[in-house]
């Protein structure tokens, strides 16, 4: 079998492309005169309404439920809106980029029936498929998936998708490029093919197994064909809770600073521009908390930029290494979001001999769990052509479901999420609904192999393993 799915795979691949892991943080310029709005109290939206309407500014997205808001305006007019600091967080301006970065090498369908003998990541944490004689789930639980959209002629998804998924981006898309993006509420076709990989490994059930391969999914788009902005994930993850979802999965991730970001002239040095995140990280926070209120479990992948979060050094290196970041300084900490937030399970990375991923980000009291998400260390051994000719990313690299009916590998934090979401979802199919964290508790005490004291900095609580979260 391997050399008939050898030959059914299309390699798309470039030397730079395969060497590092797209990093799940796109530094970019800020939307031109946008500004994120969150209230102080999220029940006094009719006042922001009438200040709104006095000062004749446009709100141009909106998440009510945790009174958080895109608003237009002229730079000049922002001061007004300072004035009402009692009431009102004003980011000055909007910098919302979120990445769910991933690489990837594809593999067309075929005329074979199962792949479960090339899923060694799920084979893993189900001890071989043990774990599907004690539960493969049901649609009385679903898992809300956020993310790039789903496939919704994927044989091996169909039978799962539940009614009511939504798409979360606004007609235009990302900073108004994407004519394609109308704003269809119900529009959730999956132009990147991030989202429905994602969704293969929570529950597909066909030539390939999810961890849960007969659990709900619905789906969250929040990407078109790039980027998106955190007020879009903030919205999504209200709706999931409002929808009743039972676990929500997040695949992305974007460093926020917790101070201003100056921008200076280069030249002149002069300040240009002043960014302030910390509005994003709370509406983050808020819209967490309201998702847990709900009864639903937060689940996230911890980022592929190989960094210790908690190395406050290291980080802000990585960020001024970005392209974009020539003459900027950050005032405070950058934080990995949503991962390093509260009320968030959140996931690193393992390959097949159960290490760290090189790409995983890692951290003491940021990593609560780890699951296999690839590696490309044989790559870095043998080089891209025998990785690629003699099928090595088959060994270490995730195959899952792609958004044109068929497959392709992949590696990222992306790809160890789902596996710890599914794992929940399954808990709570078996055991009944309880508080989220009496769910996660379970998980945490019963559901991994074990790692010695010096490997939580790594894996936190240890490996996922369903079989045993299952067993008892």
């Amino acid at each position: 079998m391997m050399k008939k799915l050898k030959k059914e795979i299309l390699v798309i691949i470039s030397m730079l492309f395969v060497l590092f892991c797209i990093p799940n943080y796109i530094y970019a310029e800020s939307s031109e005169n946008e500004y994120s709005i969150l209230l102080r109290d999220e029940n006094k939206t009719e006042d922001f309404q009438q200040l709104i309407k006095k000062h004749n500014l446009q709100v141009t997205y909106s998440v009510p439920e945790i009174g958080f808001f895109k608003v237009k305006a002229k730079s000049d007019e922002i001061p007004n809106l300072e004035k009402n600091k009692k009431e009102l967080y004003v980011g000055m301006p909007l910098h919302s980029e979120i990445s769910n970065g991933m690489q990837r090498v594809y593999a067309t369908p075929s005329t074979s029936n199962s792949l479960w003998d090339y899923q060694w990541d799920v084979k893993q944490v189900t001890e071989n498929g043990k774990s599907f004689n004690l539960s493969k789930g049901s649609h009385n639980v679903v898992v809300g998936i956020i993310d790039s959209g789903i496939d919704l002629k994927h044989p091996d998804l169909q039978p799962n998708i539940l009614p009511g998924s939504k798409n979360l981006v606004p007609a235009g898309g990302y900073k108004g490029k994407e004519n394609n993006e109308t704003g269809d509420i119900n529009d959730i076709t999956d132009k990147m093919g991030h989202g429905t990989h994602v969704a293969g490994l929570v529950a597909a059930n066909g030539r390939i197994k999810g961890v849960a391969p007969n659990v709900g999914i619905r789906s969250y788009r929040v990407f078109g064909k790039s980027s998106g902005q955190s007020i879009w994930v903030t919205k999504a993850i209200v709706e999931a809770a409002k929808d009743g979802t039972d676990v929500i999965s997040m695949s992305l991730s974007g460093f926020k600073s917790t101070g201003s970001i100056i921008h200076k002239d280069p030249e002149t040095g002069k300040t240009v521009k002043v960014e302030n995140e910390l509005v994003d990280i709370l509406a983050y926070e808020r819209a967490i908390k309201y998702a847990r209120n709900k009864g639903s479990i937060v689940v996230s992948s911890s980022g592929n930029e190989g960094l210790d979060v908690n190395d406050t050094k290291k980080v802000e290196e990585y960020l001024l290494s970005l392209p974009d970041s020539k003459n900027v300084t950050f005032l405070g900490k950058s934080i990995q979001v949503p991962a390093s937030l509260p009320g968030v399970v959140t996931v690193s990375s393992t390959g097949p001999d159960k290490k760290l991923s090189t790409f995983s980000n890692f951290g003491y009291n940021f990593i609560d769990i780890t699951a296999p998400g690839g590696d490309f260390k044989l790559l870095k051994e043998y080089g891209p052509e025998a990785w690629n000719q003699q099928g090595l990313y088959m060994k270490e690299n995730i195959l899952s479901t792609s958004n044109n009916q068929g497959y392709f590998y992949t590696a990222g934090t992306s790809s160890a999420a789902p596996k710890v979401s599914a794992a929940l979802a399954l808990i709570i199919d078996k055991y009944g609904k309880r508080a989220p964290e009496q769910t996660v508790n379970h998980l945490m005490t019963y559901g991994i192999d074990f790692s010695n004291s010096n490997e939580k900095i790594y894996f936190g609580n240890g490996h996922l393993n369903v079989y045993k979260a299952l067993s008892r």
